[in-house]
C-alpha cells in the first residue's frame, strides 16, 4: 500500500498444462546464387482452445563471392502468459495473438576479416491480450483508479527499424565491431489512437574491441548506449517528482550507457588450462536507472503522487575470478 511496506498479491495460481509443438523447415538451392527457404510451425496449449500457425518463406542470394542477401516474411503466434489467463484480472478466453513480418538482411566478409552488414525489418501484432484502462491514470483532470476490465486480445502493434554492423575477426590482434541500431514501436488500444510502446527504444549503439598480444593474453573493452524507454505508466514528470497523466507512455527513462574493461591472462596445460581474469563493469560509473515496476499501492490516490517509480542500477563493480577449463 503506499506509503507502507505492507506486499500486495497480484497474482496467484495454481494450473497443470501441456504444449505440443510440431515444426518443419526445408531448404531449396536453385542455383549457385539462389535458395529458397520456408518452413511451417504448429503449436497447441492444453489449457487454450485454438492453436495457432507459423509459415514462413525466404530468400536467398549469393551476387558475389563475398556478399549475400536474404529476405523473409512470415506469420508467428503467442500464447497469452499465465497472469493473463488466471491472475488478477485474468481471463481463460484469451486467445493466442498473431504477428505477420518481415526482414531484409545484406552482409559482407572479405579475407582481410572485414565484416559488413545491414538488416531491417517490419512487424505487426493484433489481437494481444492487453487490459484496458488498467492503471492509475487522470480523466478530466480526476484521479481515477485502475478500471475492473480482463484481459481481452485488443492490442495492436506496429514496429519497424533497423541496423549497420562493421566489424574486423581475426585470430590475433585487434578485432571487434561497432554497431548501430534504429527502431521504433507504436501501440494502440482504442481505433485511431497511438502511443509508443513498452520497448520502444529508438537508438542503440555498441562497440567491442578485442586485442589479443598472445595466445594467452587478452584484453577487450566494450561501451554501450542506447536512448531511453517509455516508462509504462499513465505518468509526468513535475520538478523532479511522478504524478499520473493523461496519456500512457509519454515520459522517458533517461538514455543508458556503459563501459566495461576485462583483462584475462590464461595458463594452458597438457590437459587443462587456468584463466585468471580482471574485470570491471560500468567502469565510469554512470548513474543509470531502470523502471522498477508498478504495484497497486505505488500511486497516491489524493495527490497521484507515484513513488519508487524507477531505480538506480548497479554502480562500478569490479571482479576478479579463476577459471578452470579441462
Amino acid at each position: 500500500l503506499y506509503g507502507s511496506d505492507e506486499w500486495i498479491h497480484t497474482s496467484f495460481f495454481d494450473v497443470d498444462t501441456n504444449r505440443v509443438e510440431l515444426f518443419l523447415e526445408a531448404r531449396a538451392p536453385l542455383s549457385k546464387q539462389v535458395a529458397v527457404f520456408g518452413g511451417w510451425s504448429w503449436n497447441r496449449q492444453a489449457n487454450l482452445s485454438t492453436p495457432y500457425h507459423s509459415p514462413f518463406v525466404g530468400l536467398e542470394l549469393v551476387p558475389g563471392e563475398n556478399h549475400s542477401l536474404a529476405f523473409w516474411i512470415g506469420r508467428s503466434g503467442q500464447f497469452p502468459f499465465f497472469n493473463q489467463l488466471y491472475g488478477l484480472a485474468g481471463n481463460p478466453q484469451l486467445s493466442s495473438e498473431a504477428a505477420t513480418g518481415a526482414e531484409a538482411r545484406w552482409a559482407y566478409q572479405n579475407s582481410q576479416g572485414i565484416e559488413l552488414a545491414v538488416s531491417g525489418f517490419y512487424r505487426r501484432r493484433k489481437e494481444v491480450p492487453w487490459r484496458y484502462q488498467g492503471l492509475w491514470r487522470l480523466e478530466d483532470g480526476e484521479i481515477v483508479p485502475p478500471s475492473r476490465n480482463t484481459y481481452q486480445n485488443l492490442l495492436r502493434d506496429r514496429s519497424y527499424g533497423g541496423d549497420a554492423r562493421i566489424g574486423r575477426r581475426v585470430p590475433n590482434g585487434l578485432s571487434g565491431w561497432i554497431a548501430y541500431a534504429w527502431s521504433k514501436s507504436l501501440w494502440s488500444e482504442e481505433a485511431d489512437s497511438w502511443f509508443p510502446g513498452n520497448y520502444d527504444q529508438r537508438n542503440g549503439i555498441s562497440v567491442f574491441a578485442h586485442y589479443r598480444w598472445t595466445s594467452d593474453l587478452e584484453l577487450s573493452l566494450k561501451w554501450r548506449f542506447a536512448s531511453g524507454l517509455p516508462i509504462p505508466v499513465y505518468a509526468q514528470e513535475i520538478d523532479g517528482k511522478y504524478y499520473v497523466s493523461e496519456r500512457r507512455n509519454q515520459e522517458r527513462l533517461p538514455d543508458y550507457a556503459r563501459f566495461d574493461v576485462r583483462l584475462a591472462k590464461s595458463f594452458p596445460k597438457d590437459r587443462y588450462r587456468i584463466t585468471l581474469f580482471v574485470e570491471v563493469l560500468n567502469l565510469t560509473d554512470r548513474e543509470n536507472v531502470r523502471y522498477s515496476g508498478y504495484e497497486l499501492g505505488s500511486v497516491n490516490p489524493k495527490t497521484g503522487r507515484i513513488r519508487n517509480l524507477t531505480m538506480e542500477q548497479f554502480p562500478i563493480l569490479p571482479t576478479a575470478g579463476i577459471m578452470f577449463e579441462f
